[in-house]
């Protein structure tokens, strides 16, 4: 079997692989969909810098694909990214919570 997976980052599409194979709960961490990007990112940068036009895109279709995956799929959906934009189906957590899940 072949399946083509979408999705405009690595994270958005690691998500819906995750739940696509029955994961029980997706965890986001060091997701951050501002308008900014940084070494996370991009390891060549030595600090955060404005997204550009076509970075700004990606990233708000990322975090579209992530809130319309919350709301059809019957699994948890965790955000332990610690600053960064709220994600609608998503409950933030600290990431010294993850050994409960």
């Amino acid at each position: 079997m072949f399946t083509i997976f979408g999705g405009f980052t690595d994270g958005d599409r690691a998500a819906i692989i995750s739940a696509t194979f029955g994961a029980s709960s997706v965890i986001l961490a060091g997701m951050d969909f501002g308008e900014y990007v940084g070494r996370y990112s991009k390891p060549f940068l030595v600090q955060e810098v404005k997204a550009d036009s076509r970075k700004a895109i990606k990233l708000k279709w990322g975090k579209r694909i992530l809130e319309i995956l919350a709301e059809r799929e019957r699994i948890r959906f965790f955000n332990a990214t610690s600053n960064g934009e709220e994600l609608k189906g998503y409950k933030r957590i600290h990431i010294n919570e993850l050994g409960g899940i």
